[in-house]
């Protein structure tokens, strides 16, 4: 046993084949071969220079294989084929037969090595790819061209030979945490597409055709020639069989039961595409945070590879389109495989691939736009651009890191981005290596290199959402904002994201209402209108982003300590246990929000944070406060909200260190929240002076008092209403908390008739 993974056994049992086809075949005939007597082929390392084949092909894949040993390798096999040729006649005058080839191999080279009939079946299949003629016997002719074979790939695996450890590292994971030269990675590649298209236009000469149930077969026989380890069985090699019929139609084209003879050529320049980019990957791109000039060199690369790729297959297939119906049999085989990223369904990932083709990479203004197939040209000039303008706005970020931040000017319009996101903020949006804002106020907090690279991946999501689904082709150029009703298409193309991610619930009509509301008041340059802008789009991702990465640290440690429950593949927390954790914890649950910690840490009775507990639970859960289990969704909301609260803190406190809202912040915070007061009062005729008598009534006590006490209550918010000049409170978390929590428990559709009663001639 040479090899540890199933893919390096697999590759193994495949060069077998590749390297001794030639050699051997099968057809039914009985009648030995004819031996010369007394025939003398030197020593034992003569007579049985094929004996250690396995751990031949394992030291090459490997990169451990000295070229004098790779040369002695091929140099047997010639000799072998040699010796036979000379020495030996068939049963026939014209040909070999298997068993004639077999017996004086088995007997001079191949040592203990057995080859049955049904692999010497399959065996036979690749001698007529790479010779051509019959699949049951060799001619003369035949061995002749194996004579010539054999020189041709000893010189290519030579060629190989120097770079073959650069990609068995890559392709197997060891390359992490390697140093490799760039040069020296540039020669490898090289290297290897000028072997893969040496061997494509090798058997494109042949011009010979392969069926994959053959290869099923193989794979089998194959398994029991090496065996690689106790725990695999041949299903494990032969399930990946339907993936690469699949992929072989949609990426070379044609029928999916066969390669064709004049598709080799295109087989092995797909096959080299995929080897680049996977090496270069595990190399360069994997764990790397984009921070210097070389990971983007290769970036670069990947992306013109994959560029290439997708130009070449499109070609092949009717209308230049891959169609869904093909991509959809291919998501289904890979989930059965191997399972879709983020628990997705097949379904699910179907619907999403679906929608990124027809509203995120068909150009908004292409007339053909409600008519897409597939995957086509348009979609791939839209990937291809979208993906060059991250590239040029990460070019920015480093040079923001290298040059001093903010002084870095932008010039170009990606660069001009990623500047409006991260300096025309109140303060920089720090996000830190476990994917958790930093709420630190002072605008003189610098970026660090994983901090911007987050913050402009998410710019390039909000971007691309926006130019997608914005009906209005002055606000996609622009970047401006998304309405109620784009956000709602929105939702319908995330939603199976969405819910994979944690952050959606099923069928959740209000969703994009509470996506408006939530980013048009609580963000740091949120502008209180019912739309949502470019900013505010970045800014609300980064916090819920946040909100899910605490919420994951949070429900590790409950999942230690507090009984877990499932309710249809909910997660649901017993409520006291998380009340008791949190109250215990919170300084560290709240590490990220260093004001709201110096607010609460003089507590030492945690009294505070039980009843600003209980608001937070009011405010999310449908329940309310209540003896339920929590789910785990409503702990992230409330881990959200936290966040709001301090930003609410952070944009109108102008009393720091006090950490109190006074009348004249509220005043400033009213300008931003009186479009939503005019919702919540669903376009009743409430005046002016009384929206801002509400919204600084709420400030002063918490809640409207009518909602208790309608007598009582109209008198004390008149008075309060009348009294304006006198106006004075200090409102602090735990009064926004409150107020939050007032909101959430009033009936909206009869909010505002009800403030008629408050005060009826107020309009």
């Amino acid at each position: 046993m040479f090899f540890k993974s199933k893919g390096s056994s697999l590759l193994l049992g495949l060069l077998i084949v590749a390297f001794i086809p030639f050699l051997i075949q099968c057809a039914g005939e009985d009648q030995p071969y004819t031996e010369p007597p007394n025939l003398k082929l030197g020593g034992p390392e003569k007579q049985q220079c094929l004996s250690d084949i396995n751990k031949t092909i394992d030291l090459y894949i490997r990169g451990e294989l000295p070229q004098k040993n790779l040369e002695a390798f091929w140099d047997c096999l010639r000799e072998a084929l040699i010796t036979f040729t000379d020495y030996t006649k068939g049963s026939s005058s014209e040909v070999y037969t298997a068993r004639e080839v077999r017996a004086f191999l088995s007997k001079f080279f191949l040592g203990k090595i057995i080859i049955t009939d049904p692999l010497l079946n399959q065996i036979m299949q690749i001698k007529r790819v790479f010779l051509g003629g019959s699949d049951v016997h060799f001619s003369r002719q035949e061995m002749e061209k194996a004579k010539s074979l054999i020189l041709e790939l000893k010189e290519l695996t030579i060629i190989l030979n120097p770079h073959v450890k650069v990609f068995y590292d890559g392709l197997t994971g060891r390359a992490k945490n390697k140093q490799i030269s760039t040069d020296r990675f540039e020669d490898a590649l090289v290297a290897f597409h000028k072997v893969a298209q040496q061997l494509g236009k090798l058997l494109i000469i042949k011009g010979e055709f392969y069926r994959f149930s053959d290869l099923d077969i193989l794979l089998r026989e194959i398994f029991l020639l090496i065996q690689p380890t106790k725990s695999t069985s041949p299903e494990d090699w032969q399930k990946y069989v339907p993936l690469l019929e699949k992929g072989k139609q949609i990426f070379i084209g044609g029928t999916q039961e066969r390669i064709e003879g004049n598709e080799w050529e295109r087989v092995f320049n797909i096959f080299s595409y995929f080897t680049q980019t996977l090496a270069r990957l595990q190399y360069f791109i994997l764990d790397s945070r984009f921070g210097d000039a070389k990971n983007i060199f290769h970036l670069e690369k990947i992306g013109q590879y994959i560029e290439k790729m997708i130009s070449d297959v499109l070609v092949v297939h009717p209308g230049n389109v891959i169609s869904f119906q093909l991509i959809n049999e291919f998501i289904e085989i890979s989930d059965g495989l191997f399972g879709l990223p983020l628990g997705l369904s097949a379904q699910q990932g179907k619907e999403i691939v679906e929608m990124l083709i027809r509203k995120v990479l068909t150009p908004k203004d292409d007339d053909r736009h409600k008519n897409i197939e597939g995957l086509g040209f348009p979609q791939l000039e839209v990937l291809k651009n979208e993906f060059k303008y991250w590239i040029t706005s990460q070019k920015y970020a480093i040079r923001i890191i290298e040059g001093g931040g903010e002084g870095v000017s932008p010039i170009l319009p990606a660069e001009d981005e990623l500047y409006r996101v991260a300096f025309q903020a109140p303060w920089p949006l720090i996000i830190d290596e476990n994917g958790i804002l930093q709420m630190n106020f002072k605008k003189k907090t610098s970026y660090d290199l994983h901090s911007i690279t987050s913050l402009n991946w998410q710019r390039q999501l909000i971007r691309i959402l926006l130019r997608s689904f914005a009906a209005d082709p002055e606000r996609r150029q622009q970047l401006s904002y998304l309405t109620l009703e784009e956000l709602k298409e929105v939702q319908v193309a995330l939603e199976p994201l969405g819910v994979a991610l944690g952050i959606f619930n099923p069928g959740d009509e209000k969703l994009a209402q509470r996506i408006i509301r939530e980013a048009s008041l609580f963000m740091p340059r949120s502008d209180g209108k019912q739309t949502i802008t470019f900013e505010e789009g970045i800014e609300y991702l980064v916090y819920v982003l946040s909100g899910l990465s605490i919420e994951k640290q949070i429900f590790s440690e409950l999942s230690t300590s507090c009984s877990i429950s499932e309710v249809d593949g909910k997660k649901l927390i017993e409520a006291s246990c998380f009340r008791k954790e949190s109250s215990s914890q919170l300084l560290r649950w709240i590490h990220h929000l260093p004001e709201m910690a110096k607010y609460f840490e003089p507590d030492h009775s945690k009294g505070l944070w039980i009843q600003f507990e209980k608001y937070l639970e009011i405010t999310v859960r449908k329940e309310g406060y209540s003896q339920l289990p929590i789910l785990r969704s409503d702990i992230m909301e409330m881990w959200i909200l936290l966040q709001y609260i301090e930003t609410f803190f952070g944009r109108f406190d102008q009393s720091a260190p006090m950490g109190t809202i006074n009348v004249p912040d509220s005043l400033q915070a009213y300008e931003v929240y009186a479009p939503y007061l005019a919702v919540l009062l669903k376009g009743y005729p409430i005046s002016e002076k009384v929206r801002r008598a509400i919204f600084t009534y709420l400030m002063k006590y918490g809640k409207i008092h009518y909602f208790d006490d309608a007598i009582g209550g109209s008198l004390k918010f008149i008075g309060w209403m009348l009294s304006e000049s006198r106006w004075e409170y200090e409102a602090d978390r735990l009064r926004l908390v409150q107020i939050l929590a007032s909101l959430s428990s009033i009936q909206n559709s009869i909010w505002g008739e009800k403030i008629l009663k408050i005060s009826p001639n107020s309009h």
